[in-house]
């Protein structure tokens, strides 16, 4: 294969090439979104891979199913970049998942690791690991500073095995917004050392053109609407994660719905004796190149309230819905495409036998997915500002829910970001809403991860 006359300047942001090929043992990139840290770390472990002899390398995600659509994509795109074709000049596997470049046999790996256990094996006899790099270090402090630097430490002896000098270890990262995340503990004590270099950078320093008017335009819109999200997601700052989680403003709500809805979600939470049962319905609708999405019809009833509501069973919850749904298909003409419910067993049977009676569609039913807490949280909160998420002011239940959402202090103070859940606001009514929407959040929101 032919050397490639490579200009640095044409796929590295100018922040970052002063440090592109510097062999400190532990390089970190944090900031916030669209500062070209994936593509800057990328770019160097695709040309490392092409011009060095003999070496390996590592890309590490802490959940596995991430890494098709994220490293594995930007390792294709670097070396797209740098003149390489894929089946000509490298070939790619898929289980496992690898990059081989044809003309020197040099490997990069991709693997999750829930546990350490799944890189034991993963040292390359061959050619020994020179770079190893770990996106979203997040993931890997999701309970402790202790459990994530035991992981890390681990991962670091591991591929650091059979070097003799110039292994470098990778790590990028959007911080949290608790300043005592663990993540952030971590960032604290590495800076200690002497063997690290810390680079810093927002889309602010990436020239425009390279990001496109959009991703600027989508930016100064959530600064106009929550400066605080911004400066956490764009400026890369830990902005804190103390007081009420959303500000649900006046133009959050709407006073009429859509004569037509391309499809509507509904969804199921279902409570036992001291949390409420909650039923939504949104309906989900194009707007120019953006989907958006209203929030439509509410249902609550709060057992523990039972002096002035009537107390209720599964068989009569099941009931409920089955009236709540009908009611929706007739004012909106139209059947929801799925139906997300909680896990409980017992309502499900219930809910299918009241399905079966009443001759409907049982298989629109469907699980939870019950992405993390705070992923939900935070694509609400980007919908939200970013004009995609509105509720109808009847469904003033969720609204008044949305408005009283708190985080909890005490966790936040010990560096853990937890919404309330002391029975003291609604929060039935907000993971009801977000079982309902969160299986469209990456298509509603741009960026495919949050």
């Amino acid at each position: 294969m032919k050397k490639k006359q490579i200009k640095l300047s044409d796929v590295i942001v100018p922040k970052y090439q002063k440090n592109f090929n510097k062999n400190i043992s532990h390089q970190i990139n944090k900031g916030g979104r669209g500062r070209g840290a994936t593509s800057t770390k990328s770019a160097r472990i695709a040309f490392k891979a092409i011009e060095k002899e003999g070496y390996s390398f590592v890309v590490l995600r802490k959940h596995s199913n991430k890494i098709r659509r994220s490293v594995l994509k930007e390792l294709k795109r670097a070396l797209r970049r740098l003149g390489l074709l894929e089946g000509t000049d490298y070939k790619a596997i898929m289980q496992p998942f690898e990059i081989e470049i044809l003309s020197n046999g040099n490997k990069i790996y991709f693997t999750g690791i829930d546990s350490i256990d799944d890189i034991k094996g993963m040292v390359d006899d061959k050619n020994p690991i020179k770079e190893v790099w770990i996106e979203e270090i997040t993931e890997f402090f999701s309970k402790s500073v202790e459990e994530g630097e035991e992981l890390l430490n681990n991962i670091i002896a591991t591929f650091s095995r059979g070097n003799d000098k110039d292994f470098v270890m990778h790590y990028t990262f959007n911080p949290p917004p608790n300043p005592n995340h663990p993540a952030n503990i971590w960032l604290k004590k590495m800076l200690k050392r002497k063997d690290v270099l810390l680079e810093e950078g927002t889309y602010l320093d990436v020239p425009e053109e390279w990001l496109g008017k959009a991703f600027i335009k989508e930016a100064e819109a959530l600064k106009q609407a929550d400066e605080l999200m911004y400066r956490n997601v764009y400026l890369g700052e830990s902005v804190g994660t103390r007081g009420r989680i959303y500000k649900i403003k006046d133009d959050y709500i709407i006073e009429k719905k859509r004569q037509y809805y391309d499809f509507y979600k509904m969804a199921i939470d279902i409570g036992e004796s001291k949390s409420a049962t909650t039923f939504s319905l949104i309906g989900f609708y194009r707007e120019g190149m953006k989907q958006k999405a209203h929030f439509l019809e509410e249902y609550y009833h709060l057992n523990s309230k039972a002096a002035q509501l009537e107390e209720k069973n599964f068989d009569n919850y099941a009931d409920d819905f089955i009236k709540f749904y009908k009611k929706c298909v007739n004012r909106y003409s139209r059947k929801p495409v799925e139906i997300r419910i909680d896990h409980d067993v017992m309502f499900a049977k219930a809910l299918k036998k009241k399905f079966q009676e009443n001759k409907l569609d049982f298989s629109i039913v469907r699980k939870a997915r019950k992405l993390h807490i705070n992923d939900r949280i935070k694509g609400v909160k980007l919908l939200l500002a970013f004009d995609q998420f509105k509720f109808h002011k009847d469904c003033n239940i969720t609204i008044q829910a949305f408005k009283d959402a708190l985080w909890n202090e005490k966790k936040a103070a010990k560096g853990v970001d937890e919404r309330l859940d002391d029975l003291t606001t609604n929060i039935d009514s907000l993971d009801c809403c977000e079982y309902a929407i969160e299986t469209e959040f990456s298509n509603m929101i741009k960026k495919g991860e949050m």
